[in-house]
C-alpha cells in the first residue's frame, strides 16, 4: 500500500501497480490527475 496526500490534504491509499508509475517524481497536479481520470 502506498499513501498518497493530494492538495485537498486527504490520504488516499492505493496498492502498489506491478508496473512502476511512468514518472514516480511527478508533481502533485499529474497525480491529482492520475486518480481523478
Amino acid at each position: 500500500m502506498v499513501k498518497i496526500r493530494t492538495r485537498e490534504n486527504m490520504d488516499i491509499y492505493i496498492l502498489v501497480p506491478k508496473k512502476p508509475l511512468p514518472s514516480p517524481d511527478q508533481p502533485e497536479e499529474s497525480s491529482d490527475s492520475y486518480f481523478r481520470s
